[in-house]
């Protein structure tokens, strides 16, 4: 076997690696790939009692548990940068498409919309028609997002955020707070949006597209 042989093997299997790890359980991915700084916290706190413990008793055990802890300490955040887990694709997609929003980028929303979407009586056709009216209507900026929940049921995800703007209106100006449920569909490595509705817009509570301000 050659070296680019042996290169295109080793590409093969970290990818088989790293998805069969995103396919794990939530909490594991969170805690290792999401929100390591507490792991590696807890595991420097370990590395420092058995560094203490060696130092007192040079035992050949504990000089290997040491050499170890340091290993796993320095493999987790390696990890973190090189694997990115299905919630952080999703959250990327969602920030994309917000900033999309907040700029006007017709297009760059269009390019995270699946083909499959339907929400109501909108497909994706009409729901780009209907985006581009919105944006045309309503003048809104400084879009903040926050992803509040991400439920992932296999090929499938059901996302919660708010999304905090400021309205430049006539009849209301000033910062206003709305939460959204979004629903994507796997796209290959990628997410897709599938779903929208609006649950609430300032205190206004919603149900549907339809419901929302003209």
């Amino acid at each position: 076997m050659n070296r680019r042989q042996q290169s295109v093997l080793l590409a093969e299997q970290w990818h088989i690696f790293s998805r069969s790890i995103e396919g794990g359980i939530p909490i594991v991915q969170s805690l290792l790939f999401e929100q390591s700084y507490w792991l590696v916290g807890l595991l420097v706190l370990i590395e420092y009692f058995l560094l203490v413990a060696w130092l007192r008793r040079r035992t050949s055990r504990l000089k290997w548990a040491v050499l170890i802890g340091l290993v796993v300490c320095v493999a987790i955040p390696l990890l973190q940068k090189f694997v990115t887990t299905d919630r952080e694709r999703i959250a990327i997609v969602c920030e994309a498409i917000v900033h999309a929003v907040d700029t006007g980028d017709l297009a760059g929303i269009e390019t995270h919309v699946s083909a499959r979407f339907s929400a109501e009586a909108y497909d994706k056709k009409s729901f780009m028609a209907y985006v581009e009216r919105s944006l045309g209507r309503h003048d809104v900026e400084d879009l903040k997002l926050t992803i509040k929940n991400v439920e992932i049921n296999g090929e499938t995800a059901t996302v919660r955020i708010g999304v905090q703007f400021t309205s430049n209106s006539d009849y209301y100006q000033g910062p206003i707070p709305s939460i959204w449920e979004l629903k994507f569909e796997r796209d290959g490595e990628d997410w897709q949006l599938i779903y929208v509705r609006p649950i609430q817009i300032g205190t206004r509570k919603l149900s549907s597209l339809s419901e929302l301000p003209g």
